[in-house]
């Protein structure tokens, strides 16, 4: 900490709960609902942090210069499961010379 930095905390909750909290490439929260600290010229201005959390895509929470509290809410990445091959039957030869 830097005697007279601006220091801001802003509440940042996602739904569903339990997500990372990532700003300028490093990890800031490990699961949310939690608290992060701004500091410096990040403490007065409007900045974007990313939520992530398994199965759910990245989302990029707008915070305001002001702001004490920003939510963000996931999206679930869709499963698609792999094409499956049509069954094949076996036991039966090709020709009746094989």
């Amino acid at each position: 900490i830097v005697p007279g930095q601006k220091m801001r905390a802003v509440r940042v909750e996602s739904d569903p709960s339990g997500a990372s909290v990532h700003f300028d490439g490093s990890e800031k929260c490990r699961a949310t609902p939690c608290e992060v600290v701004l500091r410096g010229e990040d403490a007065s201005r409007k900045v974007t942090l990313t939520l992530k959390k398994a199965g759910y895509k990245s989302y990029a929470l707008e915070v305001g210069a002001k702001d004490e509290t920003a939510k963000g809410t996931l999206s679930a990445i869709p499963f698609n499961p792999p094409p499956t091959a049509p069954p094949t039957a076996t036991g039966y030869k090709k020709s009746p010379y094989d």
